[in-house]
């Protein structure tokens, strides 16, 4: 289907990413959204503020978050196609040439923001540390996470590399600064929606403060 401007599509239902919906692409993500916003998210509301993260409710594992991955992928090749910029290096360090894996994984700001974000929530497992892929690291940082920490710790890998993203696209649209305080304020901000919308295991361990320091 053509995309258009995205308000009559639904988000989570429709054919609108090259010829593919969600459902098709990833199967077990789909199953993880309440069916009551299956049917009422917009792909224009789902792409505002990346709202269709928010959206994810269900128990999220290894292949769920490796589909929420590959979702991501092809909703940015989407969008790419549609005239947004891509920069040939990291618009957080410009240290390297910019790729998914270093954005997330290996930029310096992003193993910065993974450290104070897993602090803030008090998760002991280590941070990132330039892991082969997210998945390699969520299940090594699964095993050293204690069990009732799990759940948040699932919803922890959605919501730092999308508030990351966020970050990137303000830095390159917008001329904002790259800054770890930022984004790890943002993450904090957002992570109350989450838990409000009723992010597994967010709820429970979320810090009552929401102060940066």
């Amino acid at each position: 289907m053509q995309l258009g401007s995205g308000t009559d599509a639904l988000f989570w239902e429709d054919r609108w990413i090259g010829g593919r919906s969600v459902r098709e692409i990833a199967p077990l993500l789909y199953a993880c959204i309440p069916k009551r916003r299956r049917k009422l998210r917009t792909v224009v509301d789902g792409l505002a503020d990346n709202r269709w993260a928010r959206d994810i409710q269900g128990t999220v594992g290894i292949h769920e978050i490796g589909q929420y991955l590959q979702l991501w992928h092809r909703i940015a090749g989407t969008l790419a196609r549609r005239g947004l910029q891509h920069p040939a290096r990291c618009p957080l360090c410009d240290q390297a040439p910019e790729t998914m894996h270093h954005l997330i994984l290996a930029c310096p700001l992003a193993r910065q923001t993974w450290h104070e974000t897993l602090s803030w929530l008090r998760i002991p497992c280590t941070p990132p540390d330039d892991e082969p892929s997210l998945l390699d690291w969520w299940q090594s940082a699964r095993h050293s996470t204690p069990a009732p920490m799990r759940k948040c710790l699932g919803t922890v890998t959605l919501l730092v590399p999308w508030m990351i993203w966020k970050h990137r696209n303000d830095c390159i649209f917008n001329g904002a600064r790259p800054s770890v305080n930022t984004i790890v304020a943002k993450i904090k901000e957002e992570a109350a929606l989450w838990a409000n919308a009723g992010a597994l295991g967010l709820k429970a361990i979320t810090p009552q403060t929401w102060d940066v320091h």
